[in-house]
């Protein structure tokens, strides 16, 4: 019996957590990155831009933004993904550089995109939410959205420097 909780135990904690990291709600069928550094490591080794999502467990716009990653709402998303590196940051995790609080953006949940050297690219905003708040992601589909307009953005600059 307790071989089987434990054997239990593990299939759940496997489910939820990719190669590189957990995905603590937002699609347990991407390959998140819970490092920053690491992350940025692999977009310089891939040569592929990444997307920093960067929100906090007590947070009730990132609770609604987590919500919507319910019921497979992941899945288109999980083609676009391919093309980045993803990156999911949780509560101290949140980086201390202001690159990744563009404009002075302190606001949660926020996301922005990173070039294949790490760089911030602080003019890709969320075009599908509130122009007040270009780094909100109120849902899941805003991130489907945005992961194809940056993917055009990088392939279209993929030959100048970003």
């Amino acid at each position: 019996m307790r071989l089987g909780l434990i054997f239990a135990a593990l299939c759940v904690l496997t489910v939820a957590a990719g190669p590189h990291g957990e995905s603590r709600g937002f699609g347990d069928d991407l390959d998140w990155w819970n490092d920053l550094d690491g992350a940025i490591a692999e977009m310089k080794a891939q040569g592929k831009p990444g997307f920093v999502l960067i929100h906090k467990s007590w947070c009730g716009a990132c609770k609604h933004l987590k919500k919507s990653f319910e019921n497979g709402a992941s899945s288109p998303i999980r083609n676009e993904a391919e093309n980045f590196v993803m990156v999911n940051l949780q509560d101290d995790e949140e980086p201390k550089s202001p690159e990744f609080s563009p404009n002075g953006a302190g606001y949660i949940p926020r996301g922005v995109f990173v070039n294949s050297k790490g760089e911030v690219q602080p003019d890709i905003v969320n075009k599908f939410g509130n122009s007040n708040y270009p780094y909100f992601y109120s849902d899941s589909n805003q991130i489907f959205k945005m992961l194809g307009f940056a993917r055009g953005i990088f392939n279209d600059n993929s030959e100048k420097e970003l």
